[in-house]
């Protein structure tokens, strides 16, 4: 599935996202590879641990995923009775 673009496989078709995983030293261009993932019947997520140039530990971890899934996740966290019509 690497050659997809995903690297977490989910044979049990559970997981509601496909994966790419980075550790790279500068920020990966996520538009190009989520646009060479086949599939698109599922958001797209990459997950990017920077990595450092003198082998020290990381400085962090992020999730990098469309603007659109960003505003879906948000709507399912807030509570059923406030209007989330606005986000």
């Amino acid at each position: 599935m690497d050659k997809a673009k995903i690297d977490v496989c989910d044979p049990s078709g559970k997981l509601p996202v496909y994966i790419q995983a980075k550790y790279t030293t500068s920020t990966p261009q996520y538009t190009k590879i989520k646009n060479a993932c086949p599939f698109d019947d599922k958001p797209f997520v990459t997950i990017w641990k920077q990595a450092t140039k003198d082998g020290s530990n990381s400085p962090g971890t992020i999730a990098m995923l469309d603007y659109e899934f960003f505003i879906q996740l948000l709507k399912s966290f807030v509570k059923d009775d406030c209007n989330n019509s606005s986000i």
